[in-house]
């Protein structure tokens, strides 16, 4: 055992390791703003969806109800009027499909692909 031998990281290494931390952070600050807007959209579309009288209500109604949720929690990458009312195999559903995109450094992007259907709630439930 030679006493000039290296032991834990040097500072190249210690260079490199934290470049690659910071580069995390700053994806993850740039697309933190995008995971939470999907997250109050969610939650808006829940609300909506569980409403029980919202089976017996037109599409026109939803969105506006839609609307009111969007102008409280300032939700954005979606609009409201894109969050259809449709019918599956599961019944009805508040269904939505969007594209979400940030710029994470000049030309590089990072894109986010959401799909989404929310069961609404049948009078009897």
């Amino acid at each position: 055992n030679s006493p000039s031998r290296q032991r834990g990281m040097g500072w190249f290494g210690m260079l490199i390791v934290l470049i690659g931390f910071g580069f995390l952070a700053m994806i993850g600050i740039k697309c933190w703003p995008i995971i939470f807007n999907e997250i109050k959209i969610q939650r808006a579309v829940k609300v909506i969806a569980s409403d029980a009288s919202i089976n017996k209500e037109s599409p026109d109604a939803i969105t506006k109800a839609l609307y009111k949720f969007w102008a409280v929690e300032d939700i954005q990458y979606l609009d409201a009027k894109l969050v259809k009312m449709t019918t599956t195999d599961k019944g009805k559903v508040l269904a939505y499909d969007y594209w979400a995109q940030t710029n994470v450094y000049q030309n590089a992007f990072v894109s986010f692909h959401y799909v989404h259907e929310e069961p609404i709630k049948s009078g009897g439930e």
